[in-house]
């Protein structure tokens, strides 16, 4: 439901943009300080400036001539005082110094029932004006003439069809309707241009009575009010403009407006009144659609249950729906103005920033985080997409959030991240871990298969200044090659054969939070160094796209291989290693950490548990757990839970037994320990002594070669360095 929403909120704009560029005149936008805040094209074609020059501070006031100044600033106020104003006339200087006349109406921008600003429409009425004038000066030539001839009346006559002739001829090539009525009793049409039977079907022709003509045509709504505006401006003999419907050929409906003055003889008789009738059909269609899709946007804005926002440039809040505000138990005047810092706090306002950053550079951005709203935790699905204006520019972003705490918490009965592990080796590990949270710093986590690298990179990410954000966790050895690097980074549609969308790469996914890369050393060479340029600039190119995305996502990487080896066979990139191992924590075997037997296995047995739906936790028997110390568990803590689940299923409901726990065949040692046993020596005594006894042969064997002797064993390199520095090893012994 949320990205149906953001289409919405997307056509909506787009819609605004683009209904303003159809429109013949200039539309144009201006804040309470007489600032353009928007211009459409056509405005700004007229005026000579660009869209550079609107986003540096054009004034209003710069754009006519001084002696409109004034009066100017009189309609701003009134307008921001909440009145409609229109048929204001002014004459406009362009950049090149050149003047044109217009004719605007304006209107209050509200937001929130506060006016910020005013949005109008400017009509070039040059060419009219010239054609009005030319028109007075014919009429001026009837009256004249019509007077010094009076007496030669048929004389008269003639020069007066000589002068309505060429007024027909101007009045023609105008893209209006132009009449003359008398000022008599009938109104009696004296003229009527030849567009009235392109508009309206209407024949061009004299000596109709004007109440049939607009009673005729006139739309059924507009006949009581225009007609009653016209004779009451008539009467006092002003100038007058209205727009009205009417009703032409096909029952077609065109919008016109009127402009039409009382033309006068010297000593102030009225004789005519001249008009001309625009068409202004498509800017009153725009103009509806404008009006109506803002009507939507603004209902889906405020019913939505979901948390809208707006931001602009500096990523502050400039609009909030109702639910945000509620979320916040405060006002949207009180949101409004404010950043991130203000609302949640310097820590979750960094990884929003960053976030948020990487929309502004023309990215969509969906993810979840966790972050404290009144001190309560609560996890949000957000969806965060750019605003452009008219030339594509990117002027904030608009987002959704969604409230999903409860879909994203799970129930649980077992133990916490943190447990009190008992053995010395997982406190250091642990303490190694703590101090790595604390920075953002790249981490390389080294220990056998199964020992528990994943579960001490959610530590890490639990722990840190990212725990909000996203954790995900990618084992590279189980992605096919050829995917892998889409996997990673994404694709764009088209980038390969059936990638038919766009798909966002683990890494972006990751973005405000932490990406585990397990056994990355089973990454391709290629990838690997393309995992080197974003390690370097925290930033990635999709597969098949062509744009640099900045990611903040924190990586830790994990392997069981001797990545030292794996440099010096080259197959890993030496300086990949090195930018990896920032800060390297050796996960010790579960052989080296008894000690912590209990709380593993309470641990797990509480998860199985819960997985398997039992309504108790089994017990561990006494003598199991004696056999699980004994056993030296070369599969480490996977091998473990898999001990406890077979034998969870084949106790039954009764407490776990040493019977249904099947173990692997420790017998070597065994006999090792009988075989070598000396009077006064313990188990542990024994087994040190095999243990160190089996580390120098096999060190002798490969030359004190430590990563040869770790294949020989079966373990890992960092293995054979702490048996050597625990069991006393040294030069002479090799």
């Amino acid at each position: 439901m949320g990205a149906s929403m953001v289409k919405l909120i997307k056509d909506s704009e787009k819609q605004f943009r683009e209904l303003a560029e159809l429109l013949p005149q200039s539309v144009y936008e201006i804040d309470l300080h007489g600032t353009f805040t928007f211009i459409n094209h056509r405005g700004l074609d007229a005026l000579g400036y660009t869209v550079k020059d609107v986003q540096e501070g054009l004034n209003v006031s710069d754009t006519v001539i001084s002696e409109d100044r004034g009066r100017l600033h009189v309609c701003i106020k009134r307008v921001l005082s909440g009145e409609t104003i229109s048929s204001n006339e002014y004459t406009v200087r362009s950049r090149n110094g050149s003047t044109f006349t217009v004719v605007t109406c304006g209107l209050p921008i509200r937001r929130r029932n506060r006016i910020v600003g005013i949005r109008g429409v400017a009509v070039d009425i040059t060419k009219l004006k010239a054609a009005r004038k030319e028109l007075e000066r014919a009429t001026e030539k009837l009256e004249v003439r019509f007077k010094e001839k009076a007496l030669q009346l048929e004389l008269a006559h003639q020069e007066l069809w000589e002068a309505e002739a060429k007024y027909g001829a101007l009045a023609g090539s105008l893209p209006a309707i132009t009449y003359v009525t008398e000022m008599d009793d009938e109104n009696t049409v004296v003229y009527l241009s030849s567009q009235a039977e392109t508009f309206l079907g209407v024949p061009a022709a004299a000596g109709m009575v004007a109440a049939d003509f607009w009673g005729k045509h006139l739309h059924p709504e507009d006949r009581d009010r225009v007609p009653a505006g016209r004779s009451r401006r008539r009467a006092r003999g002003e100038r007058f403009v209205s727009e009205y419907r009417m009703v032409g050929r096909d029952d077609r409906i065109v919008w016109f407006r009127d402009e039409a003055q009382v033309i006068r003889d010297k000593q102030g008789t009225p004789l005519y009144i001249q008009g001309v009738m625009l068409d202004i059909t498509e800017r009153k269609r725009s103009e509806r659609q404008l009006r109506e899709s803002k009507e939507l946007f603004e209902a889906i804005f405020q019913i939505s249950g979901d948390y809208i926002f707006i931001k602009d440039a500096s990523l502050k809040y400039t609009h909030v729906n109702p639910a945000m505000s509620n979320l916040f138990n405060t006002s949207a005047g009180s949101i409004i103005g404010k950043s991130d810092r203000g609302l949640f706090g310097e820590d979750a306002a960094v990884r929003m920033r960053e976030v948020d950053n990487s929309v502004l550079t023309g990215t969509v951005i969906e993810e979840e985080h966790t972050q404290s709203v009144g001190g309560v935790p609560t996890t949000f699905q957000v969806t965060k997409v750019p605003m452009r204006d008219h030339s594509g520019n990117v002027i904030g972003l608009c987002g959704i959030a969604r409230d999903v705490t409860e879909r994203t918490r799970a129930p649980s009965t077992g133990p916490k991240t943190e447990a009190p592990y008992h053995s010395q080796a997982m406190k250091v590990t642990l303490t190694e871990a703590f101090q790595a949270a604390q920075t953002d710093s790249t981490v390389l986590l080294t220990g056998e298969s199964g020992s528990g690298k994943d579960y001490m990179a959610k530590y890490i990410h639990d722990h840190s200044r990212r725990a909000g954000g996203p954790f995900f966790s990618v084992n590279c050895a189980a992605v096919a090659p050829e995917l892998a690097e889409s996997e990673l980074f994404g694709h764009e549609p088209g980038a390969f054969t059936g990638a038919r969308g766009r798909k966002r790469g683990l890494l972006e996914l990751a973005g405000g939070g932490t990406l585990l890369l397990n056994e990355v050393g089973e990454l391709s060479l290629g990838l690997q160094a393309k995992l080197l340029t974003f390690l370097d600039t925290k930033s990635l190119t999709k597969v098949g796209g062509e744009k640099n995305i900045t990611i903040d996502a924190r990586l830790i990487a994990a392997t069981n291989r001797d990545l030292g080896q794996e440099v010096t066979e080259g197959r890993f990139r030496a300086d990949l290693f090195y930018r990896l191992n920032v800060l390297a924590i050796h996960i010790p075997p579960l052989r080296d950490r008894k000690n912590d037997l209990p709380v593993l296995v309470q641990q797990i047995v509480s998860k199985l548990a819960e997985d398997m739906q039992l309504q108790y936790v089994p017990e561990v028997e006494p003598r199991l757990m004696e056999r699980l110390r004994s056993y030296s568990w070369p599969g480490n803590i996977r091998e473990l839970r898999n001990v406890l689940e077979r034998a969870l299923i084949l106790s039954r409901e009764g407490p776990l037994q040493p019977e249904s726990a099947e173990l692997g065949d420790d017998s070597t040692i065994e006999q090792l320990s009988v075989r070598d046993t000396s009077c006064g020596e313990t188990l542990n005594t024994v087994v040190a002594r095999v243990k160190r006894g089996l580390v120098i042969d096999a060190l002798k064997r490969n030359a004190g070669n430590r990563s040869k002797a770790a294949r020989d064993l079966g373990i890992s390199r960092y293995s054979v360095i702490h048996y050597i520095k625990s069991l006393g090893i040294n030069d002479d012994d090799v």
